[in-house]
């Protein structure tokens, strides 16, 4: 189980099937249905109930068991307990859903426009999210997340690999990412930053 963590309960953050199916895909693809079964026995029984079977893309489930709980699995089975596999669960998320219904929002758009649209984009996974994007510098925006009522650095985190692979699928080049506050960490809001040329 998960090191004594808890996810379940207060939080009423949901998250859309799609993503949760995005997170296992990334699991069997990277680490095989071995991998997927080790993740699986990691994460709690109600949690395990909620996405061993069918895990309906459209539908809204609870953000704790159904999302974070199999992402602190891959971060402590593949990753050594680092929430750097959150980050990168979090690119697969990307990869998944910019290939998916929003590809081609990559075919004619700027990096810049990725950008802007990232909120309206997230906000169709996660609820309820209050995300906000304003320009920083001339290729520097900052996100800003608030209004969940458990904030998690594992959400930060999947958030931030999200937008990083989103910017690379649009174009960007050399792109720093950065998580400068986090409401996981007592900060009003969770605020990311990420530049590119």
């Amino acid at each position: 189980m998960l090191s004594g963590r808890h996810f379940a309960g207060g939080t009423s953050m949901e998250v859309k099937g799609t993503a949760i199916v995005a997170t296992l895909d990334h699991v069997r693809a990277k680490y095989g249905d071995e991998g997927h079964r080790k993740v699986l026995e990691a994460i709690s029984p109600a949690a395990r109930q909620m996405i061993r079977g069918v895990v309906l893309p459209s539908t809204w489930y609870p953000i704790g068991p159904a999302l974070l709980e199999p992402t602190q699995a891959v971060c402590d089975l593949f990753h050594d307990g680092d929430l750097a596999g959150a980050w990168q669960v979090g690119r697969a998320s990307a990869e998944s859903a910019l290939t998916g219904i929003y590809k081609a929002l990559l075919v004619f758009v700027s990096p810049k426009t990725v950008v802007e649209r990232g909120p309206g984009i997230l906000t169709n996974y996660y609820r309820p999210l209050k995300i906000s994007v304003q320009q920083i510098g001339p290729s520097k925006y900052g996100l800003r997340m608030a209004s969940m009522d458990e904030p998690s650095p594992l959400f930060d985190r999947r958030v931030a690999g999200w937008a990083e692979r989103a910017l690379e699928m649009a174009g960007a080049r050399n792109i720093a990412v950065e998580i400068v506050s986090s409401a996981a960490k007592g900060a009003p809001v969770t605020e990311i930053h990420f530049v590119w040329c």
